[in-house]
């Protein structure tokens, strides 16, 4: 993917296929100042024929038959009233999703990029909108198979229009494509099929990633993980023939460091509810139940290559597969986790807050300030908040109201949900100091979210069910189905305060 600014005018860029991104009062206007002449004119008759007025939306694409260094044109409507921020992402999603409808190769896109519907940050608007190109013109098809001599057309090549706000997007670039680079190796991590993505294949990405940027690596594998006492990530991968790994990748950042974060993500690569065994329609999609994993490492790409100064960021992912053979672990054992508390199995089916238990505690041993957390954890969760939002739990309102900032401002949505104590109750076991799953229904997200508290110590802790948002099951403007990279741009905007 390249991205770039540019300070062509519109009829001037270079192009397959040019966008202009244009409100709904005094659309045609706008088009007509910005493609001129007779062609601009003809243009916007043809587009008020066929309907088309800039409301949110709304899109129509002609040839430009030469008037134009470009080849079509692309009008986008994005309405009067301000768009929230994943909004905005959407209308660059929208603009790359129908240029590569026309096998188009390169986009530009032009727009007022302050004020209306863009809102009064032309910066953030322009990096939302490329993140949005980015995003949407991603496909994961390389195990479709194409005909001979044929060569698939992608739409790879950017640009951004700056007009009279160059100086205002200086820096936009750099930082939209390490958040990009971050989001689709994200993306790219959930989609491999689970034979491909197994914990040796996370822990050879962490190998890459550490050798990319520097970053120090501790990789163990089952032995290591047992000799360390991750009895509960030993568990969950007891009955896969590829064993459990623990990755713990260490970014030091320049200067002073003023702040030291833990993020830490679910890895379970395919979870079959182990001898909670699930039913076959809700064991299709499992290989995504990694994609907490993913967005941790997906960080830790931007994080490496935008190098901030004065941060101490731990990379941490416990990873294995929920298998079923004859050395899986089974409901009513009792086990041992690395912070020293015990845990009855009452459902081998919530195996992902075992995992983190043991990576939670691990690293509230590291001197951090603060632990985050992310993982496609409970159902519960989706049947709350729905497919779009992320449910937030946290030990510190400043904290969740910091994140949820962040969330915000990097188009994610998040919800804060109560860490309420009076259902900790619900995990009390008779035989060990808390069981892993409640026997009813009943404030399930709630519930496992009070089990990793368990966990964490005295640190300051959010965690972030992502089990609506982490898959997508149908296209939307800036995805495809499957893996979504949602939790990248919220780490990543969290690490960097914006």
């Amino acid at each position: 993917m390249s991205l770039k600014l540019s300070a062509a005018a519109p009829k001037a860029a270079e192009a397959d296929v040019l966008a202009l991104l244009v409100s709904h009062e005094g659309w045609a206007a706008q088009a007509q100042a910005q493609l001129g002449g007779d062609f601009g004119v003809g243009l916007v008759e043809l587009a008020q024929a066929e309907g088309f007025e800039g409301r949110p939306g709304q899109q129509f694409t002609a040839p430009s038959f030469g008037a134009l260094s470009a080849r079509r044109v692309l009008l986008l409507g994005i309405g009067d009233e301000a768009l929230p921020h994943d909004m905005i992402k959407d209308v660059g999603g929208r603009a790359a999703k129908a240029a590569a409808s026309t096998r188009a190769t390169s986009l530009a896109v032009w727009a007022a990029w302050e004020g209306g519907a863009l809102g009064a940050d032309a910066a953030r608007a322009a990096a939302l909108v490329g993140e949005g190109m980015a995003l949407g013109a991603y496909r994961f098809d390389r195990y479709m198979s194409v005909k001979e001599g044929e060569t698939p057309r992608r739409l790879t090549s950017f640009a951004l229009l700056a007009g009279d706000h160059g100086a205002a997007l200086d820096g936009v670039v750099a930082r939209t494509e390490a958040l990009v680079a971050g989001v689709l190796l994200a993306r790219d991590l959930g989609n491999e099929p689970p034979q491909v993505c197994t914990p040796d294949y996370l822990a050879d990405a962490g190998r890459r990633l550490a050798e990319a940027h520097g970053f120090e690596a501790v990789i163990l594998d089952r032995a290591q993980i047992d000799a360390k006492g991750m009895n509960l990530l030993s568990a969950v991968g007891r009955g896969s023939d590829i064993g459990p790994r623990f990755i713990h990748l260490k970014y030091t950042g320049a200067g002073e460091i003023g702040r030291r974060l833990a993020f830490v993500g679910k890895g379970v690569t395919f979870d079959t509810g182990g001898y909670s065994l699930k039913i076959s329609g809700s064991m299709v999609g499992m290989h995504l139940d990694m994609c907490g994993a993913a967005a941790v490492f997906g960080a830790a790409e931007t994080i490496g290559r935008l190098a901030p100064a004065g941060v101490e960021i731990h990379f941490i992912v416990p990873t294995a597969s929920n298998m079923v053979s004859a050395g899986a672990f089974t409901v009513n054992e009792i086990i041992r986790g690395y912070g020293g508390k015990t845990v009855e199995i009452t459902n081998t089916d919530a195996e992902g807050r075992l995992l983190l238990a043991d990576a939670l505690a691990y690293a509230s041993e590291l001197g951090v300030d603060e632990i985050v957390d992310l993982a496609t954890l409970t159902g519960a969760c989706v049947v709350a908040l729905g497919e779009q939002y992320s449910g937030l739990f946290s030990n510190d309102d400043a904290m969740a109201g910091r994140i949820t900032a962040a969330s915000k401002a990097a188009g994610e949505r998040m919800w804060h949900m109560p860490l309420d104590a009076k259902l900790r109750d619900k995990l009390k076991s008779p035989v060990a100091d808390m069981k892993n799953a409640c026997t009813d229904r009943w404030g399930g997200a709630i519930t496992a979210a009070l089990f990793l508290k368990e966990w964490i110590g005295d640190k300051r802790w959010t965690h972030l069910d992502i089990a609506g948002p982490a898959f997508l099951e149908n296209d939307s403007p800036i995805g495809q189905k499957g893996a979504s990279g949602v939790g990248v741009a919220t780490l990543v905007g969290y690490t960097l305060g914006t």
